[in-house]
């Protein structure tokens, strides 16, 4: 009875020890390395308010919540997002290929309207300002000169959910639900302008400027435009993750390189293995045979704990 005991877990140990080889040997999991080891690209944001507007712990909180979800979804390997004293966010992402496109997205995550231009169908990147923030924006920078002002519907904090998807032709578009408490002010509104342009706005410039066809009112729709199938992804991102509690600038970016660098890892494995293998050598001369079983739990130790 007892040897069979014996026998069952031995299988079993000698299933989970091949099961862990197999996950470090395997080239499509490769050793995930931080900014300090592979490099990559810092941001620092800092809130775009006066300088004596208060701003609370709960909102750089939760907006550090949220760009993390951003960050997350771009796939990087460890980044890492954290508040820098009362109005700073510290962004590392290491290894990451395109940092423009990072910078972008971080960027263009501020606020997102529905905009109400009546009959004037906007054509996309038109600047304008909003009832919600008459003031100036980035993108008034590029279009040099005075530009219009249209009344804010509802944003994007009203949305519940979104989705990039594609139709029998090809074509690409977000499909969105909203909250359900705007719904019903949803399907008034549609209602009541049926033939009208209800303009989508990043950041006071056109993403989109569709016309309502029809009345909406199951709390959900969808925007259209000339979208690839990564801005369709990218936009649908950041409807999901909603609207920041604070608007955010860029403050600085730059290029980290490796710290480390490729002799130092070297370095380090070399004098790890040195250590473990004293440590073998010692437990079997001193210990002999129970060393040897020593030497073994802890081997399998490590490679479960590397897996």
């Amino acid at each position: 009875m007892d040897r069979n005991k014996n026998f069952f877990w031995l299988i079993l140990i000698l299933i989970v020890a091949a099961a862990t080889f197999w996950i470090v040997q395997d080239p499509n999991k490769p050793i995930q390395r931080g900014l300090d080891l592979q490099g990559g690209l810092q941001v620092l944001l800092e809130a775009d308010v006066p300088e004596d507007q208060p701003i609370t712990r709960e909102q750089m909180d939760t907006a550090r919540q949220i760009i993390e979800q951003r960050v997350n979804a771009l796939g990087v390997t460890e980044p890492l997002v954290q508040v820098e004293g009362d109005r700073r966010i510290l962004i590392e992402l290491p290894g990451i290929d395109n940092p423009q496109d990072a910078i972008d997205l971080i960027q263009e995550t501020a606020l997102l309207e529905f905009v109400d231009t009546g009959s004037q169908s906007l054509p996309e990147g038109t600047c304008i300002r909003t009832s919600l923030n008459t003031g100036p924006s980035r993108c008034e920078d590029e279009a040099g000169g005075p530009v219009p002002e249209f009344e804010t519907v509802m944003t994007g904090a009203d949305l519940r959910e979104a989705a990039a998807l594609d139709n029998s032709l090809g074509q690409f578009y977000v499909e969105f639900k909203l909250q359900k408490d705007k719904a019903d002010f949803f399907a008034d509104y549609t209602r009541e302008n049926q033939g009208k342009f209800l303009t989508i706005v990043l950041d006071k410039q056109v993403i989109s400027s569709p016309r309502i066809n029809s009345a909406i009112t199951d709390g959900a729709g969808t925007i259209t435009g000339r979208f690839t199938s990564e801005e369709a992804q990218k936009l649908a991102l950041q409807l999901r993750f909603g609207s920041l509690p604070v608007p955010l600038k860029i403050e600085s970016t730059r290029q980290v390189g490796a710290t480390l660098g490729a002799q130092s890892v070297a370095d380090s494995v070399r004098a790890g293995a040195i250590g473990v293998i004293v440590v073998l050598l010692f437990m079997l001369i001193y210990y002999r045979l129970p060393g040897v079983l020593a030497d073994v739990a802890l081997l399998f130790y490590m490679l479960l704990n590397f897996a």
